[in-house]
């Protein structure tokens, strides 16, 4: 049954991507490595809670990039000639977005000074404080630039040119290396230089997809734009927008603000530790979720030609190997977790058995969840999945200290493993209704 789960379309289109995320996976696990090997675990830490910060706020799109990708996926396949409604949707939102990134920067600049952006930093050193404050800020404005830029590389999905995006995330992935290792080893620079050339170096690459983008349409006249029509395409966009928002923010902060809350009340050392953990587990998942656009693009096939069964069978395979792949991961880390660690950033990152065992439920719990969540996504039905996410994030912001307080740091997984495991459960239970 599993074997048959890839067919020859399957394979062919995600075999690029799958390669790209490999390589992507690889060096910035690399690179985590060799930061945690060149600091000190504090100094790492300070990485690691700027980095999990960034990944809970990097969906400030409103979700309308995934709405837009939908919308373009729509015109390309009706019979009409749309290639001029299609530029005016991509400028409207790129103008759209270059307004709304402006009124941000420029509002979270102005509060910037007010925020107590140290507390995300529990340590007594001032210097690292300070250190940290400052990529803070020039992390969050970097990538509020972005975001007009940044719409691009999901839309290349739409066109069927899912080998663009591979190639610019293989040549991201490396030159991000390659300059954090040459600066760091070089030139000896500290840990506010190496974050902002790291973030810099993707917002270059974010324009770079941009630019290809708009060349490969031909789309040079980017200023003849309906200014009647422009206002109704936005708020078009919204309404689904702010739903995959929803998802996109709900489950990144349930992945991430662990690390930043064990930071903040336990120590940066801790966090780290915690950090280089999941990191193994993000590569493994990063590498193996790759395959899922092209899982998504067949289930909506197999579903608008209403061949159920097949619908049924690939869904429950892709749901099936999820849970096998991490549990066979998660004991291979309960044997050699320790060497693993040790090997790669060296001997002060040290994790028990226990925590292995629990934070490997709980991501088994998450990539089954995400498995099932793919028949959802291209039946267009998540607001139960919206819904249910909102409620678990508050939940989980309520219960973190609590439970911290009595099991400690392997109280955290239990808490995310909960959250996952009822997400997965009442995701599979609807899709079962649907199908």
């Amino acid at each position: 049954m599993i074997r048959k789960l890839f067919q020859s379309e399957l394979l062919r289109k995600s075999s690029l991507v799958t390669a790209s995320s490999a390589i992507s996976a690889f060096s910035r696990f690399l690179l985590v490595t060799i930061l945690a090997r060149y600091f000190s675990p504090e100094t790492y830490g300070v990485w690691v809670s700027i980095t999990s910060v960034a990944a809970i706020m990097m969906f400030g799109d409103f979700g309308i990039t995934n709405a837009l990708r939908n919308k373009l996926s729509l015109l390309r396949t009706s019979d009409n000639e749309t290639d001029d409604i299609e530029r005016e949707y991509f400028f409207t939102t790129f103008y759209f977005f270059i307004f709304f990134s402006g009124l941000l920067v420029f509002g979270f600049l102005w509060l910037s000074d007010f925020l107590p952006i140290e507390k995300l930093y529990n340590t007594s050193d001032i210097l690292l404080k300070k250190q940290g404050v400052q990529m803070f800020v020039y992390v969050q404005v970097v990538f509020l630039i972005g975001i007009p830029f940044g719409i691009a590389m999901g839309l290349f999905f739409s066109y069927n040119e899912s080998n663009v995006v591979a190639i610019i995330n293989i040549l991201n992935s490396l030159v991000s290396l390659g300059a954090i290792l040459f600066a760091a080893f070089i030139f000896n620079v500290d840990i506010v230089i190496l974050a902002k050339l790291y973030f810099a170096l993707n917002l270059v690459f974010s324009v770079v997809a941009f630019v290809i983008f708009i060349v490969k349409r031909k789309w040079y006249n980017c200023f003849s734009i309906s200014l009647k029509f422009a206002f109704y395409r936005v708020m078009e966009m919204l309404g689904t927008g702010m739903m995959f928002l929803g998802i996109q923010i709900s489950t990144s902060y349930i992945s991430n603000v662990p690390t930043v809350f064990i930071g903040a009340v336990g120590d940066l050392s801790m966090a780290a530790s915690f950090n280089i953990l999941q990191k193994l587990y993000v590569f493994v998942i990063n590498i193996y979720q790759s395959a899922f656009n092209p899982i998504w693009s067949k289930i909506s096939e197999l579903v608008v030609l209403k061949k159920w069964q097949q619908v049924k069978r690939l869904h429950l395979n892709v749901i099936i190997l999820s849970i096998l792949l991490i549990g066979v991961f998660t004991f291979l880390l309960l044997i050699f977790s320790n060497s693993i660690i040790h090997l790669f950033v060296g001997n002060g990152y040290i994790v028990s058995k226990s925590l292995v065992a629990l934070v490997g439920a709980s991501y088994t719990l998450y990539i089954a969840f995400e498995a099932s969540s793919l028949l959802q996504n291209a039946l267009g039905k998540i607001k139960l999945r919206l819904s249910l996410q909102l409620v678990l994030l508050f939940i989980l912001n309520f219960s973190l200290s609590k439970v911290y307080s009595i099991l400690g740091i392997n109280g955290i997984p239990v808490v995310l493993g909960v959250c996952w495991l009822i997400l997965f459960v009442s995701i599979y239970i609807q899709g079962r209704k649907v199908i």
